[in-house]
């Protein structure tokens, strides 16, 4: 992969590929208009507040998302302390 391209375009951290299915799934409804098809990279920063980005270099803030992201600053706050502590397991199979 392109050392450029797999980079958040705010903080630098390396990104994992997500598919485009999968982001269309993640974020509101609002966001959703916005998610061009394209290869998405899911920010592996905990501090960032990006969730998602694209080789074109336009991000998808972790606000915009159905759930929050559970490694995600500010995460715990939004689903709660149980939750939090089970969001590695996530049996449920949603994100």
């Amino acid at each position: 992969m392109n050392n450029q391209l797999d980079r958040c375009p705010i903080c630098g951290e390396r990104g994992v590929s997500v598919p485009y299915k999968t982001v269309t799934r993640i974020v509101n409804q609002d966001a959703r208009k916005l998610v061009a098809e394209d290869n998405y990279f899911l920010c592996m920063d905990s501090r960032c507040d990006v969730g998602y980005f694209n080789s074109e270099k336009e991000t998808i803030d972790k606000s915009m998302f159905k759930r929050p992201i559970w490694f995600k600053r500010g995460a715990e706050q939004r689903i709660g302390n149980e939750e939090w502590r089970n969001s590695g397991s996530n049996s449920d199979g949603n994100t």
